[in-house]
């Protein structure tokens, strides 16, 4: 199984770091860049039973390979496609 060609740059993306029927950890990232094995992304939220662990990654800009040894159907699956997510960003107000 790949993920290869399934999501588009500017995407926003969720996917698991394990199978969740064992771990239920995620991030929930925006595709900067699909290289040859994976995606680049910057990750908006990040999902684990460490808040030091998600603290660290949000923000950050990660490798989300196309296919592991230990695939599934549900890894990564899409948020929202580029346009819905600038739009859902342009009428959310700034904080202050």
């Amino acid at each position: 199984m790949t993920f290869k060609d399934i999501f588009n740059v500017g995407d926003v993306v969720k996917s698991f770091d394990f199978n969740p029927a064992i771990c239920d950890s995620y991030i929930v990232a925006q595709i900067l860049e699909a290289g040859p094995s994976a995606y680049t992304v910057k990750v908006i939220k990040s999902v684990s039973d460490s808040a030091k662990f998600d603290a660290q990654r949000k923000g950050a800009e990660l490798m989300v390979p196309y296919e592991t040894m230990v695939d599934f159907l549900t890894r990564i699956t899409l948020v929202a496609d580029k346009d819905t997510y600038e739009l859902i960003c342009s009428e959310v107000p700034e904080a202050a």
